[in-house]
């Protein structure tokens, strides 16, 4: 399965199964949840990237997660110091919710992935967290 840009084409995306934050990265804000696969079916990993992260509230286990479009008023509602809050062109607020929690993230744009990749696989969506290596294991410095 090719990624699909949610932000554009795949909203409310809702699933039942056990997120996790996977990874930051700096570069480019890249935020990556992951639902690794398991013996139950669907035996697939889903992977959701959000690209250019400015804001995020969330837990580092989710079980279940909906994501939607939402406005600076559900930030507003979470951190109350961020009533000014102005967002610059092209970046968006995704609500962002699961079993017995609510949070948001903004960001530019969110994509997701999903496929057969065990555990231990890279992310398809091109995120590459630090210590790794896409070429396999890095060199002893």
């Amino acid at each position: 399965m090719e990624p699909v840009r949610l932000d554009t084409d795949g909203l409310p995306f809702s699933s039942w199964r056990k997120f996790q934050m996977w990874g930051y990265v700096v570069s480019h804000g890249q935020l990556l949840l992951r639902a690794n696969k398991t013996s139950d079916p669907p035996s697939t990993t889903v992977e959701i990237l959000f690209k250019d992260t400015r804001f995020v509230c969330l837990p580092g286990v989710m079980e279940g997660l909906t994501v939607r479009r939402g406005d600076k008023e559900i930030v507003q509602r979470h951190l109350s110091d961020l009533s000014q809050l102005e967002l610059p062109y092209g970046v968006n607020v995704f609500e962002v919710g699961g079993q017995g929690w609510n949070g948001f993230v903004v960001a530019g744009s969110i994509w997701m992935h999903e496929d057969d990749s065990e555990y231990y696989h890279h992310s398809k969506l091109g995120l590459i967290l630090p210590g790794t290596s896409p070429f396999g294991e890095l060199p002893d410095s």
